[in-house]
């Protein structure tokens, strides 16, 4: 196990990491500056890639990537991941602040190398039998490449704050999300597959569902407080189970389709 629990106000990372176990870099700030983390991929274990930024961000450049099974993100201030040469199945992200929050921005990027081409992302932190949902006060955009899917996990993800503002998802792929959303300012769902949502979306501007191609599921409530509710896909069903509620408009639309309205609209 490789760890580095340095006690500098920034940890930059400026070449290459390979190792076949689990890694760790802790700092007050960790800036990952160029070259490839390779963690763990060379055996058959499930590894870790552990950041901390105990007292900033964790932040890194488009001159840097992962490859990794799992990251576990963990910050006081921004958590920026979003080389487009990312490879990680599966980033667990929480805030270091009261209550699990962030007093900045997270931004995910990432391909899947799993045999069910999905990355995952967790926003929840598990507090005794309890599962926290994370606080951001700043914007949430969480990105799966080259096919990949997006599974969204967590109590719930919530932007507030004198920065908040959106909250997007997009995938090359499906998204699949059972997570409450509550955004400052809108929600975005972008896909080219199916998109399946269980959880409540709240979001105090427009909430955003859309997909080039593939069926729409929405199982929980979708609330725009002041704005719109626009949930469209170009070739497939739309199923709706809860209630939607739109302060200018509703608008459900499918190019070859079924609309299924299970709930008030």
């Amino acid at each position: 196990r490789a760890e580095d629990d340095s006690t500098e106000e920034t940890e930059a990372v400026a070449s290459s990491i390979t190792i076949t176990s689990d890694a760790t870099i802790e700092a007050v700030n960790v800036d990952l500056v160029k070259g490839t983390a390779n963690i763990g991929t060379s055996t058959i274990a499930d590894n870790n890639f552990n950041l901390t930024a105990n007292g900033g961000s964790i932040t890194q450049n488009s001159t840097h990537n992962i490859t990794s099974d799992n990251v576990n993100a963990s910050a006081t201030n921004n958590i920026n991941l979003a080389s487009q040469g990312n490879k990680v199945n599966s980033f667990v992200v929480n805030g270091l602040g009261t209550d699990n929050s962030l007093n900045g921005s997270v931004n995910i990027v990432s391909t899947a190398h799993n045999a069910e081409n999905t990355v995952k992302v967790d926003f929840g932190k598990v507090v005794g039998e309890e599962t926290v949902g994370l606080t951001v006060n700043g914007t949430v955009d969480v990105t799966s490449t080259g096919t990949s899917g997006l599974n969204i996990s967590g109590g719930s993800l919530t932007t507030s704050g004198n920065n908040a503002g959106n909250v997007t998802f997009t995938s090359e792929g499906s998204i699949t999300a059972d997570t409450t959303v509550n955004s400052a300012a809108n929600i975005v769902m972008d896909a080219d597959g199916k998109i399946t949502n269980n959880g409540a979306l709240n979001a105090q501007d427009n909430v955003n569902v859309n997909t080039t191609k593939g069926a729409i599921e929405i199982g929980g409530s979708v609330t725009a407080e002041a704005g719109n509710v626009n949930v469209n896909t170009e070739s497939g069903d739309v199923t709706t189970k809860g209630e939607v509620t739109g302060k200018t408009d509703v608008s459900i639309n499918s190019g070859n389709g079924a609309i299924n309205i299970g709930g008030s609209v």
